[in-house]
């Protein structure tokens, strides 16, 4: 069988305190058939000097301008080599099996055209493993869309694609710089089949790293719902696809629903959206709503006490 060789891609804008720590991770995987493209975003600290430090002749960087991270992954997956491709952002960090154990997924699973392994969160260094759906599990996904997962199971940075099948749905939409990752997970998962191993932890997210995207307000027109006419052929043609995104992006919508639920284009989004009829009161009665999600977790907490 022909050796997987892998294009690790990383988008960098100002992570000067982590992207060390990051490519220390990768450099140091078990399986040794790879290189590494750190796409610097046009980053206004010392992200690129820390890398350039860095001296091994897998690891390569390339420069831009700034024009937000999905025009970074558009161009590390332009400048792959391989046709696997693993995307790490850089502050988040792999175990050092990540890599052996994907190659095996792409070996026992070679009609995928994404694998992904589990994942969990890191903070003050301080790592919790997250339990996803489906549990216990090493295969193919038959039936994401209606399957519960509890937590995004293709998270970006647990993730490898074909590149052939990333160039064929149009790489990352360049608009979106939120939720850009599942945008592209969802247009795979459309097109091909995917497969996932919850059995082994391959990554952890760190919460505490500077610069952290989800820090930050998130602007509708930035945002994955604004965007939720790129979806509509297969809304029309998949009612089971059509209920999942609807159910997605409304979930995303809440906080602009509780801020203001008269803005025009959270009414123009909304009006695309399947409701239900929890989701209407939600709408209808915003206020009420919130005051309910906010006493519910506490009353979930003493039942676990209890």
């Amino acid at each position: 069988m022909e050796r997987i060789q892998f294009s690790v891609v990383i988008p960098l804008y100002n992570k000067q305190e982590s992207v060390e720590r990051t490519l220390r991770s990768v450099l140091h995987q078990t399986y040794p058939h790879f290189e590494i493209i750190v796409v610097d975003d046009g980053s206004t600290d010392g992200s690129a000097d820390v890398v350039c430090s860095i001296k091994d002749d897998r690891l390569r960087i390339v420069r831009k301008a700034n024009g937000g991270v999905s025009s970074a992954r558009n161009r590390g997956i332009e400048e792959a080599q391989y046709e696997h491709i693993a995307f790490l952002d850089a502050d988040d960090v792999w175990e050092p099996f990540y890599l052996e154990e994907q190659s095996k997924m792409i070996q026992d699973f070679p009609e995928a055209d994404m694998w992904a392994l589990g994942w969990g969160y890191m903070q003050d260094g301080k790592k919790k493993i997250l339990q996803h759906q489906p549990a216990d599990y090493r295969g193919y996904i038959e039936n994401y869309w209606t399957q519960r997962h509890g937590t995004n199971i293709f998270f970006v940075c647990v993730c490898v694609c074909r590149r052939s099948a990333l160039l064929a749905i149009g790489g990352y939409d360049e608009r979106i710089a939120y939720g850009e990752d599942l945008d592209v997970s969802y247009r795979l998962l459309l097109q091909g089949k995917a497969a996932f191993n919850s059995k082994v932890c391959g990554m952890y997210y760190v919460q505490d790293s500077e610069n952290r995207a989800m820090n930050k307000s998130i602007p509708l027109d930035k945002f994955l719902p604004y965007y939720i006419d790129k979806y509509e052929e297969a809304r029309q043609h998949n009612a089971v696809f059509r209920k999942f995104i609807d159910r997605v992006v409304m979930g995303m919508m809440e906080p602009y629903i509780y801020a203001n639920t008269n803005d025009e284009i959270v009414k123009k989004i909304l009006s695309k959206l399947e409701l239900t009829r929890k989701d209407k009161f939600n709408v209808a009665h915003p206020h009420i709503y919130r005051c309910f999600t906010l006493l519910y977790q506490p009353l979930l907490w003493l039942k676990h006490l209890w």
